[in-house]
């Protein structure tokens, strides 16, 4: 186990650092722009994205989580699969030209979707053509090779986005986003791992990969369905302005999943699928991982609920302000979605898809009617409630069912992390305090100095007080990652 941890360690070190760094200039451009343009622009692109983001979950056929999972597979399969992923992709760009874009301008009575959404299918083509490359590296744990490229790729797509919207050209700066990242990526990839599409004569060689691969279709299609069905009845039921507001502090709670969470689950994919077998090691895994997740990530989505108002006023201005309670939904949604995430990458590695398909359905049926039935009976806004009612019950309820798959119960975890969670209650009654004294008293500014600073110093006091050995443990792991 020592040496997978130091493995993981020396992998999120190379994610997690190159991440941090790109994200310092990448966000600070992000809010630049955002600035630059109104809320009903990313409504726009919100839109566009309910069948854009869906369809190229199914462009990628599943084949690069299969990829990484299977225990044995060869050049010649590598290269079959490769050329059916880009056959797909160019078939959804052209499902998506010719079909989806005047269907989505039609539903929605929004005419500027059609040339956005014909615009926006490329990516179908383009991430097809990244994917195989980049799951490669990951087979192979090169994740220092990933880790620089989508860095890279980042940073310089941040200010491609910032010139266009500083040119004036407004939504589709904000729609060349997600084409160009893909793009310079694809381009980072397949120059460290070159990879030739050929379709293989011996399907019977192929064919269970995709078989697996298909299984993670089916629960993309779900999750997809599950993932984007807010923005889409939030778009036809309420305005521009508030999907724009809503969709932006969707991506600002999204942003230690993309950044932290997301490279974490890349990293420890290829260890939870080598170690399936051995569920005493799974155990471990998945309680080391809770622990750092509620000692570093929770608290950050507290702050962000105490701070919503402040993040939102000095980041974005009052144009944003419809953003601030969403951000506070989102936030504290987010706190059950560690959860979800962690989830769903350990029964990936234990190739156990359908009970992440079955989950995933249940979460769209409840949670779209939900903010529909919200919605009639009160307003728009109200829609929100349903992550703070309706989504922590049920996922409380999967991650009691995918812990049984490794024989672990919560209420174990829950003893081995007690004092954390004392801890973060007595933070959450700080924070109410220091809002309740501050309130109509300061400027945003202040509020969020003497809220961000006073809170982390009591956080980690109060840690240390009660939990020192825990505290200690946490930064010798750090140092042992530099």
């Amino acid at each position: 186990m020592g040496q997978e941890q130091s493995g993981v360690r020396k992998n999120l070190f190379w994610m997690g650092g190159t991440a941090f760094a790109g994200q310092i200039i990448t966000w600070s451009i992000t809010i630049w722009v955002a600035r630059l343009l109104l809320p009903s622009d990313y409504g726009l692109v919100a839109l566009a994205g309910v069948f854009t983001v869906f369809a190229q979950m199914v462009c990628e056929m599943g084949v690069g989580t299969a990829v990484i999972q299977v225990d044995e597979i060869s050049k010649d399969q590598y290269e079959t699969l490769y050329a059916y992923s880009l056959l797909l992709g160019v078939a959804m760009f052209i499902i998506g030209f010719l079909i989806g874009a005047p269907l989505m301008a039609y539903f929605y009575d929004e005419p500027k979707l059609q040339w956005l959404i014909r615009y926006s299918s490329l990516v179908f083509i383009i991430s097809a053509a990244r994917s195989m490359p980049r799951n490669i590296l990951a087979r192979n744990v090169r994740f220092e090779v990933i880790a620089k490229v989508e860095a890279s790729s980042r940073i310089l797509t941040s200010f491609c986005v910032l010139a266009m919207a500083l040119q004036g050209f407004g939504v589709w700066a904000l729609a060349s986003q997600w084409l160009l990242i893909e793009l310079f990526q694809f381009l980072g990839f397949i120059v460290n791992q070159p990879v030739r599409p050929s379709i293989s004569k011996k399907f019977g060689e192929t064919k269970y990969i995709l078989y697996f691969g298909i299984k993670i279709v089916l629960r993309n299609i779900v999750y997809q369905f599950y993932n984007l069905c807010d923005g889409a009845i939030i778009g036809k039921i309420g305005s521009q302005s508030f999907l724009g507001a809503y969709s932006f502090a969707k991506q600002l709670t999204n942003m230690p999943f993309e950044k932290i969470i997301r490279i974490v689950n890349q990293v420890l994919l290829p260890y939870l699928s080598k170690d399936k077998k051995d569920l005493a090691r799974l155990r471990q895994w998945t309680v080391d991982t809770v622990e750092m997740q509620m000692v570093v990530i929770v608290p950050f989505y507290l702050f962000v609920f105490f701070c919503a108002e402040e993040i939102v006023m000095i980041l974005l201005g009052s144009n944003w302000e419809e953003a601030i309670i969403p951000l506070q939904f989102l936030s504290i949604a987010h706190i059950f979605k560690l959860a979800e995430s962690y989830n769903s990458n350990l029964l990936t590695a234990l190739g156990r898809i359908t009970i992440q398909i079955k989950y995933m359905a249940t979460q769209f049926l409840i949670i779209s009617s939900g903010i529909i039935l919200l919605s009639i009976l009160f307003n728009i806004e109200s829609s929100l409630y349903v992550w703070v009612l309706f989504y922590p019950i049920i996922t409380i309820a999967f991650t009691r069912i995918s812990l049984q798959s490794i024989d672990l119960r919560i209420i174990k975890i829950l003893k081995k992390t007690h004092r954390i969670v004392i801890v973060q209650g007595l933070l959450v009654a700080f924070l109410l305090l220091v809002s309740c004294l501050s309130n109509d008293m300061l400027s945003v500014w202040h509020s969020l100095i003497i809220k961000g600073t006073s809170g982390i110093i009591f956080y980690v006091s109060v840690f240390y007080l009660l939990d020192k050995k825990n505290l200690r443990r946490i930064f010798s792991s750090f140092r042992g990652k530099i």
